[in-house]
């Protein structure tokens, strides 16, 4: 009956152990999904801005096609646009 006792003592102690490594391997893996987290949103932030400049460049370019349309030259030799 000791002898029994004494293993489940010990096998009480590496549960133990077990669950302390599981508690501190779950913390980090709460901290590295914070971190992905906050990395995501600074990333989306980037794609948002850099979405938003490309459409602000678009527009203009348009806007500026509108005011000065592209004229073909004349020339056979030349196919090369003018603006004037």
């Amino acid at each position: 009956m000791q002898v029994i006792t004494e293993e489940l003592k010990e096998l009480n102690k590496k549960l133990d152990t077990l669950n302390t490594r599981m508690i501190a391997t779950n913390d980090l893996m709460i901290i590295m999904n914070d971190k992905l987290t906050s990395a995501q949103r600074v990333m989306l932030g980037f794609m948002v801005v850099s979405s938003a400049a490309t459409i602000i460049v678009a527009l203009k370019n348009i806007r500026t096609l509108m005011k000065y349309p592209p004229v073909i030259s004349s020339s056979p030799k030349e196919f090369l646009f003018y603006t004037k």
